[in-house]
């Protein structure tokens, strides 16, 4: 019924899926590791959410121009147009699942298939460091702060071992490696799937906080955009509302 949607997988290329990737774990072990993982994703957004610390408020009340954001609107909704029409295109819409849309080699034989993927992964970089310029509502919570980060890297887990093994074991497509490794994965083996868990219980999060770092050093310097005439309870902006009316 749906094979329009994953009809276009080849599943001859090593790691993409088929009957050997999708037996490569026991049923056992995929329980086991289900169990295990989900429980430590509960952990994870439990205690997350209950050391949630607000995001400190800035004033925003001089941003009058959003062209910014409604270009890059404009750019992340053509990519996401031309990524759904090469899935189709290519019957192996079933990818779209994915979280960063990993292409295969077969869809990048697709002309400007490969420019997609890297523009597309670009943006994920470009955006939020643009949304950070911007400040207001788009800012972060302090370096040492990591409730945000594991209750994100929870329900990162939540997806991948409910939703997206879910789907990937009936069709045996191996979305986003649920279903087998890469062969040149150096963790290669039936642990390949504990062992991501682990190394990217550490890497995700530094990564958002290396992130913020060097966001915030090369941040542009901005003129203070308070007006007199805002009527915002924030005290930097009152502070500041009030050194205007001295000058």
């Amino acid at each position: 019924m749906f094979e329009w949607a994953y009809s276009g997988v080849n599943a001859s290329l090593p790691g993409n899926g088929g009957p050997e990737c999708a037996s490569f774990l026991s049923l056992s072990r995929r329980i086991t590791e289900t169990g295990i993982t989900l429980a430590f994703a509960v952990i994870c957004i439990l205690w997350g959410y209950r050391n949630l610390s607000l995001i400190p408020q800035i004033c925003s009340c001089g941003q009058k121009n959003d062209t910014g954001k409604r270009v890059l609107l404009v750019v992340i909704s053509l990519m996401w147009g031309m990524e759904i029409g090469f899935k189709f295109a290519s019957r192996t819409v079933i990818y779209l699942f994915n979280p960063c849309h990993i292409t295969t080699a077969l869809q990048a034989n697709f002309p400007f298939e490969k420019s997609i993927y890297w523009i597309q992964h670009s943006m994920m970089v470009i955006v939020p460091y643009y949304l950070l310029q911007l400040g207001g509502a788009y800012n972060v919570e302090r370096y040492s702060d990591f409730s945000w980060c594991l209750v994100a890297y929870g329900m990162n887990l939540l997806y991948h071992f409910v939703i997206l093994q879910a789907v990937a074991i009936p069709l045996q497509v191996n979305l986003n490696l649920m279903l087998c490794p890469m062969e040149l994965d150096p963790f290669y083996g039936p642990y390949y799937r504990i062992i991501a868990v682990a190394h990217q219980a550490i890497l995700c999060p530094l990564t958002c906080k290396v992130f913020c770092a060097v966001s915030s050093l090369f941040a542009t310097p901005k003129q203070c955009l308070c007006d007199p005439s805002c009527e915002c309870n924030l005290e930097q902006c009152c502070n500041q509302k009030r050194l205007l009316h001295k000058d």
